[in-house]
């Protein structure tokens, strides 16, 4: 049942889910805390990359071996300065330490934990806030130098769709055929199966210059599939939000 007749290799598969299987206490590794939140909650959403990425910081911080217990104040406070000689912002530290809490709360277990972007700054006044980033809002000929640019074909596809719907990076790559609501000319972001969630998804028109190159896209498809190259449905072939970045 271990999957291995070798007696060493089978003594650590058991050690192994007897560790994971155990009642969670202070005393339990943070990463069997982490990983067992992981598995049963975050690996389940969209947001699971950056679950994950939270869980590495924190272990690559306070070590592969921390306990739960051992993440004092001071702890926390060392996690606040090592992101932030990562560049990374109060907002986004907080984002991160936000996983820890709600890891020991998914195992049950109680610490006093300052996650909360107002609590940091308030507990350690000494860490300042970003500036906030002044938008940049490109002109006609600005986004005309970018269109006029050399890209990959998938890239171009993105960025067209994006500027025609203002759609979230996500939803503009899961734009399809099947997203089109043809006699209406519209256009709905939220594909069939995906629940609605805080993260609204909406209908918008199917702009006239969009319509144009939407047929285009998809009459190429037809062609190719004739020639016996079958492709994913979407307009962009990229699998993830990672691709585009």
């Amino acid at each position: 049942s271990l999957g291995t007749a070798d007696f060493e290799i089978a003594q650590r598969r058991l050690a192994e889910i007897i560790v994971k299987g155990a009642v969670k206490s202070n005393d339990s590794h943070l990463s069997v805390i982490l990983e067992n939140y992981f598995l049963d909650k975050t690996d389940h959403l969209a947001s699971k990359g950056s679950a994950r990425n939270a869980g590495r910081l924190m272990l690559e911080c306070w070590g592969a071996m921390v306990k739960v217990g051992a993440l004092t104040d001071e702890r926390q406070k060392k996690f606040v300065q090592w992101s932030l000689a990562r560049n990374h912002a109060i907002s986004t530290i907080s984002r991160n330490l936000g996983v820890l809490a709600a890891a020991l709360a998914h195992a049950k277990l109680h610490l006093d934990l300052t996650y909360n972007e107002g609590a940091v700054l308030a507990k350690w006044p000494e860490f300042k806030p970003k500036p906030a980033r002044k938008v940049f809002e490109p002109n006609d000929a600005e986004l005309g130098r970018l269109l006029a640019t050399r890209m990959p074909e998938n890239l171009r596809r993105w960025i067209l769709n994006s500027l025609a719907t203002g759609g979230r990076p996500g939803a503009v790559l899961d734009l399809a055929p099947a997203s089109r609501i043809r006699d209406q000319k519209l256009i709905d972001l939220n594909p069939e199966g995906r629940r609605q969630n805080k993260k609204y998804r909406p209908t918008v028109r199917e702009l006239r210059v969009q319509t144009r190159w939407l047929n285009k896209w998809e009459k190429e498809a037809t062609m190719l599939a004739k020639k016996g190259e079958e492709r994913p449905p979407q307009y962009c072939f990229y699998a993830s939000v990672d691709s585009v970045d």
